[in-house]
């Protein structure tokens, strides 16, 4: 019994052995993807550029390999429809997660918050269409590759904070720069919106 108990209580704080990780590392520093993939396998859920509770979108990491990982998209895509979809990015050059090119929308599942329910039948076909248009016109070019830079740990809140660059074409571009927090705590990140 006492063993059942330990399996569903979620861990309440960042692990040792990722704060040894981080141990010296200063604001920022770029982070190795193999460490990129120990916080993605750690954390809960990432949220970017957040302001109190909320997220200009978010990231779950599902399954993450020596080769990539794969996650879950949490974004709006209109001001009322929330879209979820699992999309999958590729490591590349011990440093970038990579998009791979592909269309993934066939995993699309949309929230309406003004009518407070899923979209189904010929209005989730039509959204899956808008989006798999706007990801072929995104993905005319090479897929962009993401790295990220160390910026802070805050063990007592249970979060590490880390800058995300966008490359595209082998140029990086400060203005895109997103600033990422990592929930540790289950119920922080499950507690997370997106805006």
């Amino acid at each position: 019994m006492s063993t059942l108990a330990a399996l569903t209580i979620p861990a309440t704080a960042i692990e040792a052995k990722i704060e040894a990780m981080l141990d010296g590392y200063k604001t920022g520093k770029l982070l190795p993807i193999e460490d990129v993939a120990a916080l993605m396998r750690s954390s809960e859920r990432w949220c970017y550029n957040e302001q109190t509770g909320t997220c200009d979108w978010s990231d779950i990491y599902l399954d993450v390999g020596s080769d990539g990982a794969t996650f879950e998209l949490i974004d709006m895509w209109t001001q009322d429809v929330e879209i979820i979809l699992t999309e999958k990015g590729v490591f590349r050059d011990g440093q970038f997660i990579c998009g791979t090119g592909k269309e993934y929308t066939q995993s699309l599942r949309a929230y309406d918050t003004a009518r407070n329910g899923y979209l189904t039948g010929r209005e989730l076909y039509a959204l899956k269409s808008e989006i798999a248009a706007v990801y072929a016109a995104n993905q005319a070019s090479e897929p962009a590759c993401f790295d990220y830079l160390f910026e802070a740990i805050a063990p007592d809140e249970e979060t590490i904070t880390v800058t995300q660059r966008i490359w595209r074409g082998g140029e990086t571009d400060p203005a895109e720069d997103a600033r990422v927090t990592l929930h540790f705590n289950k119920d922080s990140a499950e507690a997370l919106t997106v805006r």
